[in-house]
């Protein structure tokens, strides 16, 4: 099939649309740009755009692998009778010192959560149990 130039007015808008539905169905940019006869290039330009403007969510909730892993996390947690909790709650429960020697110990270019993870799985590798 031959690929199209990127249409302006009212058909851009029809191939916008096209691309949020398509998308939502878990298509990646080449599929969106396979089915609608599009160069690769227009389609990841249309998704991102979408995206951008939040139409659509990024691919990996798209085909499901993060909502997946998200919803398999809550109900290992749900099941202990452990309430899932936000990141900022940890901060705001923190003294002011505490909060400094947080700040000092995230590596730059590190978020709060990479050390968190990190620290986490030092103390999962140094317990007891096998």
């Amino acid at each position: 099939m031959a690929k199209t130039f990127c249409p302006k007015g009212p058909e851009s808008d029809r191939l916008n649309e096209r691309v949020v539905d398509l998308a939502h169905r878990g298509m990646t940019v080449r599929q969106i740009a396979d089915t609608l006869g599009i160069s690769y290039s227009i389609a990841r330009g249309r998704v991102q755009k979408m995206y951008a403007a939040g139409r659509i969510p990024p691919a990996s909730v798209r085909k499901g692998t993060i909502q997946k892993k998200q919803t398999t996390i809550r109900m290992e947690f749900r099941t202990a009778g452990v309430t899932y909790g936000r990141m900022a709650d940890i901060v705001e429960n923190l003294t002011p010192a505490e909060v400094r020697w947080l700040v000092n110990e995230t590596p730059r270019g590190s978020t709060l959560a990479d050390l968190l993870t990190a620290m986490v799985r030092d103390a999962y590798a140094e317990r007891d149990e096998p």
